[in-house]
């Protein structure tokens, strides 16, 4: 008799929908990879821009106090004199240290930092929550997404992502509370949970006396953390701790600017009296509070990061779902955060700059890119849910996609107009910045008394001028005395034989002839 053999049959790997998991993920890996060439062709356009980067506003008066002071010039300055942001003055010494380099590597660096920063944090919460496999685009995807859409479709990305003074005090602390945040998730060694406790408190200093808003922010974020640790933890572990120092040590950087000379004297030259809490500074907190979320629900930023969200679920499988009640308190404290922290930066800018404070954008990219961050957890959460119904069929996951792909499109395309616009006026404000600087070398070299220097407005930010007449900063950075600097309407003084001015009450001899307008 023939020998039988009774055999098994081979089970296929199979997921909870029924399909391989190569085949489900299919679609989500398409539609992935061809996002993640998106976001990296407008990382390389934004990183580009940067080359057209000059001087503005502020940055005259940091190269002069760093040419003159040295690298802790700026931070000396603000301490004694300006605001007390002493941590800002820090940051402004390093970017500073090269100007030239520095204007031009701000942006790259910030968007850098955002994208790795959103990545580790991706990472560190697909691995402690979800406990899933993470496909290779899953982080990368999530950290770049989040990035470009946050700064590409921030109202006047130039103060935020551009400007130094902007990116030191709106876009490098977000960067670093986020990367520190993810550091904390992924430190699995007692060894690195202790230099990560380490590192986070002079890092909370640093951030606490670099920006009031990021202090506000990490003062929300440790009571929302603490009510969950509270709720579904109650027991103490290290990584409350480590929270709680690093939110004591960012008040103490706080208190730093508080009580710094630099900071009363700003409060004196308020143009307002009117106490913190008033009740009108509070009406008008509100009210701008209102129209910054109003702006911010019918911008297609959020749609778009809850789309790079659910492509993040599609890749991750993750082995077990959250618990409902964790994952709702999850999903109400990212709103609550975002309401919380819109409100703070409103007062802040209301209490700062006054009835029309709220139009300083570049103090919005704080809650923007946290409403960013939660959005993406929204889009994942719903994806997660929405695929643990067991759809069976590829064409949900398909159109699905094709969905997120038309999302993500639809944000950068309602950009794209004020986006190159911005881009026009960078180059051609640098070609007549550059022309200028020339032009004053020129000048000095042929023994001109006199040099003509035009404002050049960039982004409605502050222009170097008082009163129609160049700053003693400006002057200052081309290495001129204001009285040797005249505005851009007058007409220089060339190296010609001067005349007698009209006699003086007590002349001590003749004086050459200003131009119009001049000193």
């Amino acid at each position: 008799m023939a020998n039988i053999v009774e055999r098994t049959p081979r089970t296929s790997r199979r997921n909870d929908t029924g399909d391989s998991p190569a085949d489900s993920r299919r679609p989500a890996v398409m539609a992935a990879s061809a996002l993640l060439v998106a976001f990296v062709a407008a990382t390389g356009v934004l990183c580009f821009l940067g080359t057209f980067t000059r001087p503005a506003a502020d940055d005259f008066r940091f190269i002069v106090l760093e040419r003159r002071d040295g690298v802790f010039g700026p931070a000396e300055y603000l301490y004694t004199t300006l605001t007390g942001r002493v941590g800002n003055g820090l940051f402004a010494g390093l970017v500073y240290l090269s100007p030239e380099w520095g204007l031009k590597l701000t942006p790259v660096v910030a968007l850098l930092a955002l994208a790795l920063a959103a990545t580790l944090l991706t990472r560190a919460v697909l691995g402690r929550s979800w406990g899933g496999h993470t496909h290779p685009l899953a982080a990368p995807l999530a950290g770049l997404g989040t990035a470009v859409l946050a700064l590409a479709t921030q109202p006047r990305s130039y103060d935020t992502l551009y400007w130094p003074a902007g990116a030191i005090t709106y876009t490098f602390p977000p960067a670093l509370v986020t990367g520190l945040i993810a550091v904390a998730l992924l430190a699995r060694s007692r060894r690195a949970r202790l230099w990560t406790g380490v590192a986070a408190m002079p890092l909370g200093v640093l951030l606490g006396a670099t920006s009031g808003t990021i202090s506000a922010a990490v003062l929300i974020l440790l009571v929302l953390a603490g009510v969950g640790h509270l709720l579904f933890v109650r027991r103490p572990t290290r990584l409350p701790a480590a929270g709680v120092l690093f939110g004591a040590s960012t008040m103490a950087g706080a208190v730093i600017v508080l009580t710094s000379p630099g900071h009363a004297r700003s409060l004196r030259l308020r143009p307002h009296g009117e106490p913190l809490f008033g009740g009108r500074v509070m009406a008008d907190s509100v009210a701008s509070t209102h129209q910054a979320l109003a702006h911010l629900a019918t911008d297609m930023a959020l749609p778009a990061a809850a789309a790079v969200g659910v492509l993040v679920c599609l890749l991750a499988r993750p082995h077990r779902p959250l618990p409902a009640g964790r994952l709702l308190f999850a999903l109400v404290a990212g709103a609550a955060g975002v309401l919380a922290l819109t409100f703070a930066v409103m007062w802040e800018l209301r209490v700062g700059w006054g009835h029309d404070g709220w139009t300083f954008y570049r103090a919005w990219f704080v809650f923007r890119y946290a409403a960013v961050l939660v959005a993406a957890f929204y889009g994942f959460a719903a994806a997660d849910i929405v695929r643990r119904m067991r759809f069976q069929a590829d064409g949900p996951r398909t159109v699905a996609c094709a969905v997120c792909l038309a999302l993500v499109a639809a944000a950068f395309t309602g950009h794209a107009a004020r986006l190159q616009s911005m881009a026009r006026s960078m180059a051609d404000r640098a070609t007549a910045f550059d022309d200028q600087t020339a032009r004053v070398e020129r000048a000095g070299r042929a023994g001109a008394r006199t040099a003509v220097i035009g404002p050049l407005p960039i982004e409605e930010l502050a222009v170097p001028f008082v009163h129609g007449r160049p700053s003693p900063w400006a002057t200052a950075y081309y290495g001129l005395t204001p009285a040797r600097a005249t505005p851009a309407r007058a007409t220089p003084t060339r190296p010609t034989p001067t005349r007698p001015a009209p006699a003086r009450p007590t002349p001590a001899r003749p004086t050459p002839v200003r131009p119009a307008g001049g000193r």
